[in-house]
């Protein structure tokens, strides 16, 4: 009776698993997904203008490098990395549409890699195709890949130092060198990179307190904070002084305890996809192999989303859905730790082609910022450089959309004001004859009526361009000339 057995073990042992039937499809996989991420971020990476925060982003970043740090603490306030990084490329590449969103590009295809890798943890290679292909296809991760802001680089970085702070739970003393290296870059990179950290420190306290413990100390883990946190002591008088000026100046409108739902709606990018989006990741939840993976996603979600929704109710509106991305990578890997899990291969993909569909064809409407048209500077731009006469005024009621106005217009004939307030500072009498005042508003409290009512100026002209209105002025007792269109150009 052993032969017989024998030779059965002997064939099962030799029968080859389906991830050893194909190992040229796991080791391409993961190049391929990348590879798509990078080509669907290149793709129409300059059909948009550039706007007002790319706009100020690419003017810090044109300030030369003795006076960038200063230029960052007086527009943004925020850690100079991103604008540093910015700088040094357009200094290379120049400062084109194209080129100075490619850096978002490179970060948001390195956090796709970051999701590979923590999905590889959270249900093995079909978890990393159907996480990392959500990252690649979403249409909210797509607009922060191809927008000149910092909002990929705090992805990648929150998502690296994530699947770093497990290789510390597993004990490696280089996963906490590169954890040190990458979780202190993402501190220099936004402010709300401290609540990434925060998650970090849930997870472990919990890690510390269930079996099987970490391979890790609470001695070692201190010590790795506070390596982190220092590297950061050069910024943090600054970022004390912009967390105090919070109150005065942050423009997030009040919301409600909504506000949580709709982030998580804004992340799926459609309703359809939110709901099926869940349910694979309460499966994945369950069904993880590394139980770290849910914590993880879990204490992101609280740190990231929850947390700055409640504090905006008690202080004051702190949060944006963009503020926390970073808790995105850990929802797909779930979401792929869920597909995994589903038996048989057949129904995996479908799962699969429903989760990446959804977003892209919703039709439900939904409040994402994803799909968003950006304010149209370039069709301004092109407008008032071929309208303007020398000798003329453009006035502009936001100081820093100046950096927007002079991306696209060269006219140095042309008198630049920039103001703030309900009036422009120009008296109607003072005005050269023959002159035209451009007014361009963007954002601001004031409407363009109530600014043109306020120096008793005549409107000539007003062409509509998407978020920012132009309107060629005259003096009240002056005759209007020229052609008045309306309608959107």
């Amino acid at each position: 009776m052993t032969e017989p057995v024998a030779a059965i073990q002997v064939d099962a042992t030799a029968a080859p698993t389906p991830n050893e039937r194909a190992p040229g499809i796991r080791a391409f996989a993961l190049p391929a997904v990348l590879l798509l991420a990078a080509a669907w971020r290149l793709h129409g990476l300059d059909d948009q203008s550039i706007w007002y925060d790319e706009a100020l982003s690419i003017g810090i970043g044109q300030t030369p490098f003795a006076q960038l740090i200063d230029s960052v603490k007086r527009f943004e306030q925020t850690p100079p990395l991103y604008h540093l990084l910015l700088s040094g490329w357009m200094r290379l590449f120049g400062d084109s549409e194209f080129a100075v969103r490619v850096p978002s590009v490179i970060a948001g295809v390195m956090a796709c890699w970051a999701t590979w890798r923590l999905a590889e943890r959270a249900g093995g290679f079909v978890a990393a195709c159907a996480a990392t292909l959500l990252m690649v296809l979403s249409p909210f991760q797509l607009v922060y890949a191809q927008e000149a802001r910092t909002y990929a680089l705090l992805l990648a970085l929150g998502l690296w130092s994530s699947e770093f702070l497990l290789r510390i739970l597993d004990g490696s003393r280089v996963g906490g060198v590169l954890y040190v290296l990458v979780a202190s870059a993402m501190l220099w990179t936004h402010p709300f990179s401290a609540l990434v950290l925060l998650a970090h420190n849930l997870v472990v306290t919990f890690s510390l307190l269930r079996r099987p413990k970490p391979k890790v100390s609470i001695g070692l883990w201190l010590a790795i904070q506070g390596a982190t946190a220092l590297l950061f002591v050069p910024w943090l008088p600054t970022q004390l002084r912009w967390t105090q000026s919070v109150a005065k100046t942050f423009w997030i409108p009040p919301f409600g305890v909504g506000e949580i739902l709709r982030a998580f709606w804004v992340y799926a990018d459609s309703l359809p996809a939110l709901i099926l989006l869940t349910v694979f990741v309460i499966v994945g939840m369950r069904q993880a192999k590394d139980k770290r993976i849910p914590l993880l996603g879990a204490a992101l979600t609280l740190a990231c989303v929850i947390l700055p929704v409640i504090l905006s109710l008690i202080v004051r509106p702190l949060f944006t859905p963009r503020y926390g991305i970073v808790c995105t990578g850990a929802i797909y890997a779930l979401a792929g730790a869920g597909v995994a899990a589903l038996r048989p291969a057949w129904a995996r993909g479908i799962a699969i082609a429903a989760l990446v569909a959804l977003p892209l064809i919703g039709s439900w409407p939904h409040p994402s910022y994803a799909g968003h048209e950006k304010d149209d500077w370039r069709g301004a731009g092109a407008y008032l450089q071929q309208s303007m006469r020398p000798g003329d005024y453009v006035a502009i009621n936001v100081p820093n959309a100046t950096m927007a106005y002079t991306y696209y217009v060269n006219r140095p004939d042309v008198e630049l004001i920039a103001f703030a307030g309900p009036r422009i500072p120009l008296g109607v009498t003072s005005v050269r004859r023959g002159a035209s005042v451009w007014l361009v508003v963007h954002a601001a409290r004031e409407t363009p009526e109530q600014i043109i009512a306020a120096g008793g100026w005549h409107v000539a002209e007003q062409p509509h361009f998407r978020g920012v209105h132009v309107y060629r002025l005259l003096p009240s007792s002056a005759p209007a000339s020229g052609p008045k269109p309306n309608g959107e150009i």
